[in-house]
């Protein structure tokens, strides 16, 4: 997403009824690595579980 001139990164959460959640919001590119691993890291360290797969959701 951009905002003015910034460039964000969003995550978002899609609930079983299908609506969306966002749970992050960082500045920066898509394009980086770091970023997208900081941003994960701490939807982990604030309660995301990261353990289920798609399959566990149907």
């Amino acid at each position: 997403m951009h905002f003015a001139e910034h460039c964000c990164v969003v995550a978002h959460g899609i609930g079983m009824d299908g609506t969306k959640h966002p749970l992050a919001l960082v500045e920066g590119s898509t394009e980086n690595t770091t970023l997208a691993t900081d941003l994960l890291v701490d939807l982990r360290e604030r309660g995301l579980d990261v353990t289920a797969s798609t399959s566990d959701l149907v």
